[in-house]
């Protein structure tokens, strides 16, 4: 049975930081919390801190150099050098579903953990651009106002949003955009060309249609392999995987990947954070060719391969019903029962196990009314 903790690391927002903690969301327990201050702003780090002393939340502030990587690496030193055997690392302004605290609670007191788990069918949570309100004059007035401040309630949804269609890119369709928002045709071309890359590497090393995977559960063995590597601006989590991956193709760690059906973790993208400043409203993707050289010189030392990470599967009451704040549902198994040539259908997380889906059908004591 292992002991698990919560690393919350967070850089400037109070109002998402609150949100671990809080009924409405996370519902994290104060106890099983950790929170990582790690900021350029000295006004948010005194703001933080006097938050967690008052919510008498365990906290760190460390050393930040304003790169994600470098805070993540401190929260993993961090947790090294706790008493505690496992850990979930949530960004700031992400924040986890009670449907994922259980999830993670449940993993890390079976007899034996995965040493990392990774997400995919990831869920976001965005800006709902095409609702009435944000084409009103309120709204239009001063979009700042709305978009950067969380205490303001707008129209959002939840959506897939790493899920890419490669079969769609068009590379001559991205630059021509590139060059109608204001962008000479040589740097068009140069970005439009680290797109194609970027998305076709993507298309053979991550599952199904997704663009990136991030890493959520980890052991202590797991983060003395690895560290996120410093120097990437964006994407440290997706070469992060890599990383951990290339471990788990060698044998020294157990890398499961979650079908986030229902969601543990959301991607709230409802406030621009650092890949919207990087990307300049779509006009400076200097960081993808940084980072499409990184992956090429990963590939290039053997860290990227294609061993195929196994599922994670969990054992779940057959009366559970997993809270995603109304994110992303169940998956939909149908299941034949006995010697019955009836299908029946059964809404249940993805990532239940067969012992689970056994016990659901039993458990709602299956006739032939409603069959297929």
């Amino acid at each position: 049975m292992g002991k698990l903790k919560f690393y919350i690391l967070t850089s400037r927002d109070l109002c998402a930081l609150s949100r671990h903690t809080s009924m409405e969301y996370s519902n994290i327990p104060k106890d099983d919390l950790v929170v990582i201050i790690n900021t350029l702003d000295s006004d948010y780090e005194d703001a933080a801190s006097e938050y967690c002393k008052k919510e008498n939340i365990e906290y760190y502030v460390t050393q930040s150099n304003g790169t994600a990587a470098h805070g993540k690496n401190s929260v993993l030193q961090l947790f090294l050098d706790s008493e505690n055997d496992y850990m979930v690392l949530v960004d700031g302004d992400d924040y986890l579903t009670p449907h994922g605290v259980w999830v993670y609670n449940n993993i890390a007191n079976t007899d034996s953990p995965p040493d990392a788990i990774g997400l995919f069918n990831q869920i976001s949570k965005c800006v709902d651009f095409g609702c009435d309100f944000l084409r009103s004059e309120e709204f239009n007035k001063d979009k700042n106002r709305y978009i950067y401040d969380r205490t303001y309630v707008i129209p959002t949804r939840y959506i897939r949003y790493f899920a890419f269609d490669y079969d769609m890119f068009d590379i001559h369709e991205m630059k021509s955009n590139l060059i109608n928002n204001g962008l000479g045709e040589s740097i068009a071309e140069v970005y439009a060309e680290a797109n194609d890359k970027f998305y076709r590497n993507a298309n053979r090393h991550f599952c199904g249609d997704e663009s990136h995977h991030r890493v959520t559960f980890l052991s202590k063995k797991a983060a003395e392999f690895c560290k996120y590597p410093e120097g990437q601006r964006v994407g440290e989590d997706t070469l992060y995987y890599h990383l951990l991956k290339h471990e788990a193709s060698l044998g020294n760690i157990d890398f499961r990947m979650n079908d986030e059906y229902p969601a543990t973790y959301i991607y709230d993208q409802r406030v621009p954070g650092t890949v919207y400043d990087e990307v300049q409203c779509g006009t400076n993707w200097d960081w993808m060719i940084q980072f499409n050289e990184t992956v090429d010189q990963y590939e290039d030392m053997g860290l990227i391969n294609d061993y195929e990470l196994p599922l994670l599967k969990v054992d779940y009451p057959h009366d559970y019903i997993g809270n995603s704040l109304g994110s992303s549902g169940n998956y939909e198994f149908t299941v034949v029962v006995g010697d019955s040539d009836h299908a029946h259908k059964i809404e249940y997380p993805a990532n239940a196990s067969e012992l689970s889906i056994q016990q659901k059908i039993n458990s709602e004591n299956y006739s032939c009314c409603g069959c297929e």
